[in-house]
């Protein structure tokens, strides 16, 4: 049997002509269609399959993994992902079908609508608005906010003051409008900084003493962290030993030289500059003992996935754990 069109009607024609009873999909009557649907299943929000040039989907995959939401043109074959704050390019549903059917190409399109909406955003008004949540776009060279959306650049006068020295951030806080600036990384968001005035900036710089003053404040911070460090190695080195009393000193050494390295499996960042819990330092252990007493390293080098050398090694792991206990 194959997919095709009867009394308006997608349906399964037999080879003998005639239309079967079985049910066409609905990725089957996309596909028919010319809607680029491969490798996904879908939701249609908006619009009406076998009428419509356009329509408004969520997409979803394996497991039924969220992909997004996406505008889906059958005239340019194209798919385009469109965020929950993008709402302004819903008018392309209200668009005559002769100005549908003269888009070359619909990721073009919107873009440009999106190129014009970012250039009507009044900076002046967000300015008014004191610590407003601006994020720097992953997607094109700007910022966005929940207030107005996507826009091109803060004020002329503004620029931005990184992170790292909170008197001064506080002090330019204090003296004005501002804007938190944040960036999102992966799964979670992390603030670089706040923008602000040159002129409010050099302000509270001199106020707090200038260049002089800026350098006693770095060298206070870094003993500050230095003596937190300390004491955060301290309780997860006890907490350790409380836990695996028969573990060798030079594990433990081991262990705490590895927690300081970002980025190590089981024992990243988050370790060492947390409150170094008890969980903590399991969870540091067992890295150690699944790098150092395993062949875990050796089945990465040959080829196996991480998910499945974390299996393989997990009795060793429990066995090395009990030993030490």
């Amino acid at each position: 049997m194959e997919v095709g069109e009867r009394d308006g009607k997608v349906v399964w024609i037999k080879k003998n002509g005639e239309v079967s009873k079985m049910n066409v999909s609905l990725n089957k009557k996309l596909d028919y269609y010319n809607f680029p649907v491969r490798g996904c299943s879908v939701d249609i929000i908006r619009g009406e399959v076998g009428k419509d040039n356009l329509l408004l989907v969520k997409l979803f995959g394996n497991n039924n993994k969220y992909y997004g939401t996406y505008i889906m043109s059958n005239l340019t074959r194209e798919r385009v992902e469109i965020k929950p704050y993008e709402d302004f390019l819903l008018e392309i549903f209200d668009l005559p079908d002769s100005e549908i059917n003269s888009i070359d190409s619909l990721s073009d399109f919107i873009e440009k609508k999106r190129e014009e909406k970012r250039n009507e955003v009044e900076i002046d008004k967000l300015v008014e608005i004191k610590g407003l949540k601006v994020w720097d776009s992953n997607y094109f060279d700007g910022y966005w906010c929940e207030e107005e959306g996507e826009f091109y650049d803060f004020p002329e006068d503004w620029e931005i003051l990184f992170k790292g020295d909170g008197a001064l951030t506080r002090k330019v806080q204090e003296k004005g409008p501002y804007w938190v600036l944040n960036k999102i990384k992966s799964k979670y968001s992390e603030r670089i900084g706040i923008c602000a005035p040159v002129e409010n900036i050099e302000k509270a710089f001199e106020e707090l003493g200038g260049e002089k003053a800026a350098k006693e404040r770095e060298k206070s911070k870094k003993e500050g962290q230095k003596k937190r460090e300390e004491n955060i190695s301290n309780k997860i080195r006890n907490s350790i030993k409380e836990q695996f009393p028969n573990i060798p000193e030079r594990d433990v050494d081991e262990i705490m030289k590895r927690s300081r390295r970002t980025g190590a499996v089981g024992t990243a960042q988050w370790v060492y500059f947390g409150d170094g819990s008890p969980t903590a330092a399991v969870y540091a252990v067992k890295a150690h003992i699944r790098h150092t007493y395993t062949v875990y390293e050796d089945l990465l080098e040959n080829g196996v996935e991480r998910k499945e050398a974390r299996r393989k090694v997990r009795t060793d792991i429990k066995k090395k754990l009990e030993e030490w206990s």
